[in-house]
């Protein structure tokens, strides 16, 4: 896009500035981000609309019994592709955020499950009787 702006005012004669020329073709200005609203915004229409062909499949199952199934794998898909847009999150989280087990984040000292208590070792099994 930025490409084609550069194009156009060369084509029209105007002279270009090497700070305007350079701001254009920066690395940050290639580096937009997503807005995660408009994810989850894509993400609610999807999800809609996945459920919608699922419940339509019923619908045109009634004329065509062979579609059934076919229909209702084309709405569970399109619903979990608006779900998955619906949990997309570009933000980078801090790492007290990504476990609230222990301080710091991570796992506590000592891995995440407690020793059992009063636990039975396990030995060789008795002989069934009769035998």
């Amino acid at each position: 896009m930025n490409v084609d702006l550069l194009r156009t005012l060369i084509e029209k004669g105007q002279a270009l500035d090497p700070a305007l020329v350079t701001k254009l073709i920066s690395p940050d200005a290639l580096d937009e981000r997503t807005d995660p609203a408009d994810l989850k915004l894509g993400g609610i229409i999807v999800t809609a609309a996945g459920i919608g062909v699922f419940l339509m499949s019923f619908l045109v199952a009634q004329i065509a019994p062979v579609t059934l199934y076919p229909i209702m794998a084309g709405g569970i898909a399109g619903r979990r592709v608006g779900w998955g847009g619906l949990h997309v999150d570009w933000r980078p989280r801090a790492a007290s955020d990504r476990c609230v087990s222990a301080p710091g984040g991570g796992a506590p000292p000592g891995g995440l499950r407690k020793p059992a208590k009063n636990k039975k070792k396990i030995g060789p099994r008795p002989a069934p009787p009769g035998i």
